[in-house]
C-alpha cells in the first residue's frame, strides 16, 4: 500500500510539473514575442563599436528619435522595422488602409469595448485626436472581433470622432502581435513602426501635443 501511494504521489507530481513546463513556455514565448516588437530582431546587436570607428561617429542616428518615442510611453523600436499594410472596413462602411494615412504619424490602438483599460483610455485618445492637426497625427482604432452594431453604440455612447476600422476576423491584430489590449503602435509618416505600447496609456497628458510635433519633426 504505501508502494502504491507513492506512486500516486510521483505521477502526481510528474503531471504537475509538465503542467508548470507548459507555462513556463507560454512565457518564453511570449517573452520572445514581445522582444521581437520592441526590437525589430530578437537579438540584433545593439551599439556594438566595429574596429577603428570612432564611437561618436557609429553613434545610431535614432537615438534622439527613440528618446523621444519612449517619453510618449512607448517602448522604442529600434530597428528599421516597416509596419504591415491592411485594409480593413470602417464603421462608415468605407474601405480603410494603413497607407492612405502617409505623410502623418499613425497611433494605431487595438481595443474591445469589454476591455475595461481600453474603455478607460478612450477619452484621452479622443481628446488627442482633437489636439493636433491630421497632417500631424491621426489616431485610428482596430477594433477586434467585435460586430459593427457593439461597436457603434460604443462609438457613439463615447462621442469618438478618430477612425474606427473592424478587425472581425482577428486577423491584424494577429499579424501585429497583439496579446493583450489595449495595444497600440506608433508607425511614422513613412511607414517605420517606431514605438509599441501594451496596457492603458493617458494620451491627452499635459505636453503630449508637443511632444509628437518634435517625433514627427524627426521622423520625416
Amino acid at each position: 500500500m504505501i508502494m502504491k501511494s507513492r506512486s500516486g504521489i510521483g505521477s502526481a507530481v510528474v503531471v504537475t510539473l509538465g503542467a508548470l513546463a507548459g507555462v513556463a513556455t507560454v512565457i518564453v514565448v511570449s517573452l520572445v514575442l514581445y522582444r521581437e516588437i520592441g526590437s525589430g530582431e530578437p537579438h540584433a546587436p545593439q551599439n556594438e563599436q566595429q574596429p577603428g570607428v570612432d564611437a561618436a561617429e557609429q553613434a545610431p542616428e535614432y537615438d534622439e528619435l527613440a528618446v523621444a518615442v519612449e517619453e510618449l510611453g512607448f517602448q522604442a523600436v529600434r530597428n528599421s522595422v516597416t509596419a504591415e499594410e491592411f485594409e480593413l472596413t470602417a464603421l462608415s462602411g468605407e474601405e480603410l488602409t494603413l497607407s492612405s494615412f502617409e505623410g502623418a504619424l499613425v497611433l494605431l490602438n487595438f481595443w474591445a469595448s469589454w476591455c475595461p483599460p481600453c474603455v478607460e483610455e478612450m477619452p484621452s485618445l479622443q481628446n488627442l485626436h482633437d489636439s493636433l492637426d491630421r497632417d500631424e497625427l491621426s489616431v485610428l482604432g482596430v477594433n477586434v472581433q467585435e460586430d459593427p452594431e457593439t461597436v457603434a453604440e460604443f462609438v457613439e455612447r463615447l462621442e469618438l470622432a478618430f477612425p474606427i476600422v473592424l478587425d472581425r476576423s482577428g486577423a491584424v491584430s494577429r499579424r501585429y502581435a497583439v496579446r493583450g489590449m489595449p495595444m497600440s503602435y506608433l508607425i511614422a509618416p513613412d511607414g517605420r513602426v517606431l514605438g509599441a505600447k501594451v496596457g492603458f496609456h493617458v494620451w491627452d497628458a499635459e505636453g503630449f501635443p508637443e511632444r509628437f510635433r518634435a517625433v514627427l519633426e524627426l521622423s520625416s
